[in-house]
């Protein structure tokens, strides 16, 4: 046996003698305090960073005041369930245009963050790509490189996947990186498209489909 018992939350080193431990209980004790107070205002800073669309923003949309029609019913229960899980389920949300996906998958990434207080973040497709695209021969480090965070931040919604338009090899290679670096991490990830399975993966790489497959499922919205 180790001759010090190291504190679950603040790392430093306890020796097993009844001071040593009423100081390591102590001090953990504190920092879940000090954690506790803390945590309104960093969870208020990771929703503003989620930046949903504005008019999710505008509506208050939460899973509680989203509405689903009734062919919806059981694509909520399923998404409802999804929010449950400890780290989240990831979804691929698939339907007609205009039927409440971007905003059903919204709530749930919203939920997600707020149950957990990790970090989560909303991008419409084309601009996650164009941003990938426009980054790919800047050294700017990985700190800003958008494709270094898509691929690691806890949670993350791309909305209508099926606008993209992976004309390129380089665009094929980097959207698969992403999609497979969150199925290796196990990451939580919500898609929206318009589409269903086959035919998007007449439009888009089958690979690539094929993965973000593995990786969400698919759910038909209605």
């Amino acid at each position: 046996m180790l001759p010090y018992k190291v504190g679950v939350e603040t790392g430093r080193r306890f020796c097993w003698c009844t001071d040593g431990q009423v100081l390591r209980q102590t001090e953990e004790q504190e920092w879940q305090d000090q954690e506790e107070r803390e945590r309104p205002a960093k969870l208020q800073m990771l929703l503003e960073r989620i930046n949903p669309p504005e008019w999710v923003t505008n509506q208050n949309l939460t899973m509680e005041t989203f509405k689903p029609s009734r062919s919806q019913e059981n694509v909520y229960r399923r998404v409802v369930a999804a929010a449950e899980k400890r780290e989240g389920q990831s979804v691929l949300l698939y339907g007609e245009a205009s039927r409440g996906k971007t905003g059903l998958l919204t709530t749930l990434l919203i939920r997600l963050v707020e149950t957990h207080a990790r970090p989560g973040k909303y991008w419409p497709a084309t601009v996650l790509m164009d941003e990938i695209t426009r980054q790919a021969h800047q050294d700017i480090g990985d700190e800003g490189d958008v494709l270094f965070s898509a691929s690691r931040i806890p949670y993350l919604m791309i909305d209508d996947i099926d606008k993209l338009r992976l004309t390129t090899g380089f665009a094929v290679e980097r959207f698969y990186q992403l999609i497979n670096a969150r199925y290796d991490a196990g990451l939580c990830t919500l898609v929206t498209t318009n589409l269903d399975i086959a035919a998007l993966t007449a439009k888009m790489d089958a690979y690539v489909v094929d993965r973000l497959v593995h990786l969400c499922g698919g759910l038909e919205d209605g």
